[in-house]
């Protein structure tokens, strides 16, 4: 046997060696997967057109799932709105992150409530974005008046040229002096 031959015979062997481990390697994976793939849970099938869906209760103390919205209920805005109207009128002027504070929730999510009580009339809202203050209505809230205030004359433009005004008395003076 030449050397060529026994350096063919040993390149056989390992290719051969090697294409086995990487089979045996390929087929642990896809064990592995599969191992992986019937401990998962099923993706839920789409409902018939002649099924029901199934409906949850909604509670309040749901939490919320990525990517889903949780929406309230009524009830449960009404509890928040209830406890708003609480604390304003127990704490007159209060703003926005006052009352957040006080009920530990996020400002966000206390703005449906409170536009339900300022639409009610409920709640009265005095100023504008940062410094908006919420004032029980009735006894306490700042009024506001019927008439609008008159913040000064306006005239009317008329689009005709004015005459010039005649010159005082220190021009008519100087002129005088001058021709002098």
């Amino acid at each position: 046997m030449s050397k060529q031959d026994q350096i063919q015979a040993v390149i056989d062997q390992f290719v051969s060696e090697i294409t086995e481990l990487i089979t045996e390697s390929a087929i642990e994976t896809v064990q592995n997967a599969l191992a992986d793939a019937v401990s998962a849970p099923t993706p839920r099938k789409a409902s018939k057109p002649g099924r029901k869906k199934a409906t949850r209760a909604a509670s309040p103390s749901r939490k919320k799932k990525s990517g889903k919205r949780v929406r309230r209920t009524a009830a449960d805005l009404e509890a928040t709105a209830n406890d708003i109207l609480a604390f304003i009128k127990a704490n007159k002027g209060c703003g926005m992150s006052d009352i957040s504070k006080a009920l530990g929730q996020d400002p966000v999510k206390l703005r449906p409530a409170i536009k339900t009580l300022t639409e009610a009339g409920t709640v009265k809202v005095t100023g504008k974005k940062r410094g908006t203050k919420y004032h029980a209505a009735g006894a306490g809230a700042p009024r506001k008046s019927a008439a609008p205030k008159a913040t000064g004359t306006t005239k009317k433009k008329t689009g005709r040229k004015t005459k010039r005004k005649p010159a005082g008395r220190k021009k008519a003076a100087r002129k005088t002096k001058r021709k002098a």
